[in-house]
């Protein structure tokens, strides 16, 4: 065993190094990434290669282990640190999860070689490697790099991570050469294909437990950001409802003063009083749909389709909003008519710059339907379609906002994509 426990080690720091970096791909680089990534990795693997056994550690297989693979942690960890721009927290994290997919692969490697023993079916070493290589890399590149490339950054709560930590390092190291110890007294398959399940299964379960925490974490910025987008958003109503009253009285003023105007005698040009008369008129049309907050966001919406050239249809009931709080009414509708504005702002045909939109009531429930045209090609992710922004960060969340919204009370939002027209369906229960 420790006649070649140098390529072993070898071997251990490749497979470390390339699940780190497998999943860390997707955060911030540093400056000259290639260059230093590929030097960090030459000195991980040197060190590796280079670290001293002596002859006593045969006899000691838990605690010099635990110093020699604890250190292979600290310096790939190191490498980490080096290449990319995250914080002492995010790269212990990540370097915890390459860890752990090296420990499980280290695990099922062990099971097939078992069951070539215990089965006669022969399994050389190589394809052994290779085959635990395969089902364990590439299922954790799919499953986590998901969750990573959702804010580019590992997040995770401070307090349980050094926890984590501790269990993490002991299930993967310390289990691990335990199992080599007891080798060399009860060298029964049966007993070993126990240990190595035991083994993977352990590192199974403390991946998916470390996955969930930064699943967690990243759920709470988002409902963070969006809480934070309705707050405003409410803020919003109030100046918009207060501002909008006082327009609409002004606006009722004038047109009376006009009127005076065009029945006194004097040197009035009576066109310009026509032309300012029709000006008024395009914003004294006020929709009224029966509700208070709706009326607010259609009118201020209204005017800005007005002032872009858009054409916004608009046949609205109001009456089955009543239960649905005027803020929420304001996020929900100005969300929904925000993102149609900006996808039919890009369109090169001016004629096909129209949003339509519809509220109803239908069967126990208010039902909203919005329609727009895009260009380009859009697809769905988790139902909803993601930000076109580069700046992801602070962008996307109008549509998550509006199905947390839609399903605050009872319903559902449900998008859907044919011939370049977006439709977007949000259904409210009626109380």
């Amino acid at each position: 065993m420790f006649s070649d426990i140098h390529l072993i080690n070898l071997r251990i720091m490749a497979e470390v190094l390339i699940a780190i970096h497998m999943l860390a791909r997707f955060l911030p680089h540093k400056e000259h990434f290639i260059l230093r990534i590929a030097i960090s990795s030459a000195v991980c693997i040197l060190f590796a290669w280079l670290f001293p056994v002596p002859p006593f550690a045969a006899h000691h297989y838990v605690g010099w282990g635990l110093l020699m693979y604890g250190s292979f942690f600290a310096v790939a960890a190191g490498s980490i640190a080096c290449c990319y721009q995250e914080t002492f927290l995010s790269v212990l994290c990540c370097t915890i999860t390459g860890y752990t997919i090296h420990q499980i692969a280290s695990a099922l490697n062990g099971v097939l070689t078992l069951i070539s023993k215990m089965t006669g079916f022969l399994i050389t070493d190589g394809i052994a490697w290779f085959l635990s290589i395969v089902l364990t890399f590439i299922p954790a590149y799919l499953t986590l790099s998901k969750e990573i490339r959702k804010s580019d950054q590992i997040r995770i709560d401070n307090k349980k991570l050094p926890f984590l930590s501790v269990v993490v390092l002991l299930v993967d190291i310390v289990i691990g050469l335990y199992l080599l110890e007891l080798q060399k007294t009860y060298d029964a398959p049966g007993y070993e294909m126990m240990i190595q399940l035991l083994n993977m299964l352990a590192c199974i379960f403390v991946l998916n437990m470390q996955m969930s925490l930064i699943a967690n974490r990243n759920l709470k910025a988002e409902l963070e950001i969006v809480s934070n987008m309705l707050q405003k958003e409410k803020r919003q109503y109030e100046n918009s409802r207060h501002n909008i009253a006082i327009i609409n009285q002004k606006f009722h003023d004038l047109k009376h003063q006009l009127r005076t105007l065009r029945h006194q005698s004097g040197e009035v040009d009576r066109s310009v009083l026509k032309e300012i008369e029709q000006a008024v008129d395009i914003y004294d049309t006020s929709t009224q749909t029966g509700n208070a907050a709706l009326d607010v966001i259609l009118t201020e919406k209204k005017l800005l389709c007005e002032s872009k050239g858009i054409t916004l249809t608009c046949i609205a009931d109001g009456s089955g909003l009543e239960h649905v709080s005027p803020p929420d009414i304001y996020a929900l509708f100005g969300n929904i008519l925000d993102n149609a504005i900006e996808a039919v702002s890009q369109l090169h045909d001016t004629d096909a710059q129209g949003i339509s939109l519809s509220v109803r009531c239908i069967a126990g429930m208010t039902v909203i339907h919005a329609e727009n045209r895009y260009q380009g090609l859009l697809t769905l992710q988790d139902g909803l379609p993601p930000t076109q922004k580069t700046d992801t960060a602070y962008h996307g969340f109008g549509m998550k906002s509006i199905r947390m919204i839609a399903e605050k009370y009872g319903g559902q939002a449900v998008v859907s994509l044919k011939d370049q027209i977006f439709s977007l369906n949000v259904t409210l229960m009626l109380p």
